[in-house]
């Protein structure tokens, strides 16, 4: 297939096909255990939001004053004061419900809420990218094991077990990365043993192995906004998926590529030599407008979403400068993946990690 192994994917030339090792450390242990004891922190569970509280001009900038929240599931509104900063960081999809619920956004979406404007930033909730995937299963031999044992229930139940155990060998989940080669590497291959694809679902009693082509750097461009004023609300999301036509015809490339691995020793070794081995899409998508027409139903969300409040300039649609704080506002600042301006070639949650710690 000419794809090298990447001998080291970890030092930012990720080209090349490896194993990716994931240690899995929960973030209470990492981040909050600790610091659990300090007296000025104070951690609250469902706890909601519903804007920001700020004041006039402060030297050309408006000033947040605090944080207005219900928690509970309790109607009553509390207020904690800010005395120096006011940190944000709840993420691509609600971190612009928030500014926009606070009068800074676009004036169009808040004229449509019925909120004030304070701050007039039209970048708010726009440039929403994400990571996108389709699967093609194919059909093993007999006699191979696979995640599709755990559809027995027996077999489901034993397995289950090392999960109770704290240091179970389950902490660590262990892949086959593919990327395919180019200057920045951009599409993605994940194989999994088992079944992990749609529409069409598995046989009873069958094994599979599927392979996970990823668009890294979409072009299309979603947006995420306030959809009223209710702050328990959900916000509005439409990810504008395949807009622009070049994301479409990258995945019918990676699946003409998955194929062609299908296809090769030594994986063709262990697939099922029958012409409906291929589940997902199957073999009367044979075409690229047969593909086209599948992609919609066969693709879906790796739910890595960012860039929603980009770091760029204000005059390009920016709403963070490059200390993270909010045009505008003297003492906002937001610390989560949706100040990406251009989405990473990467499973995003190292790089969450990296801008969280920048409001510490």
């Amino acid at each position: 297939m000419g794809v090298p192994k990447a001998p080291a994917p970890c030092h930012g030339d990720p080209k090349g096909s490896y194993l990716a090792l994931n240690t899995v450390d929960s973030e209470p242990k990492a981040y909050f255990e600790p610091i659990s004891t300090r007296l000025n922190l104070s951690v609250l569970i469902t706890a909601y939001v519903h804007r920001l509280s700020t004041e006039g001009e402060f030297n050309g900038e408006i000033r947040a004053t605090g944080v207005e929240f219900s928690h509970g599931g309790k109607a009553e509104v509390h207020v904690v004061r800010a005395d120096r900063e006011v940190i944000i960081s709840a993420g691509t999809l609600k971190s612009p419900e928030i500014l926009e619920l606070s009068g800074i956004g676009r004036p169009d979406v808040l004229s449509k809420i019925g909120v004030p404007v304070k701050i007039a930033l039209p970048g708010v909730g726009d440039n929403v990218q994400e990571h996108q995937y389709l699967s093609l299963s194919f059909e093993l031999k007999d006699a191979m094991k696979t995640y599709d044992d755990l559809f027995n229930p027996i077999e489901a139940a034993r397995h289950v077990e090392p999960y109770a155990e704290k240091d179970s060998y389950l902490n660590n989940k262990n892949y086959n990365f593919e990327r395919i080669r180019s200057k920045r590497p951009g599409p993605e291959l994940i194989t999994f043993p088992g079944f992990f694809s749609h529409p069409k679902v598995p046989s009873p009693g069958k094994k599979y192995i599927t392979v996970m082509g990823v668009i890294n750097n979409n072009f299309s461009r979603g947006t995420v906004h306030a959809a009223s004023n209710d702050p328990l609300a959900d916000p509005e999301i439409d990810p504008h998926y395949f807009e622009q036509d070049m994301d479409r015809q990258m995945f019918i490339e990676l699946v003409h590529y998955i194929r062609r691995i299908a296809r090769t020793v030594p994986l063709c070794n262990f697939i099922n030599a029958s012409e409906t081995a291929e589940l997902n899409p199957g073999a009367e998508f044979a075409t690229d407008e047969q593909i086209a027409s599948w992609i919609p139903q066969g693709s879906g969300t790796i739910n890595h979403t960012a860039g929603s409040l980009a770091m760029l300039p204000r005059e390009k649609n920016g709403v963070v400068d490059s200390n993270l704080k909010v045009y505008g506002i003297k003492n906002i600042r937001v610390v989560d993946l949706s100040i990406a301006p251009v989405h990473s070639t990467a499973h995003s949650q190292a790089t969450v990690y990296a801008i969280a710690e920048q409001g510490e």
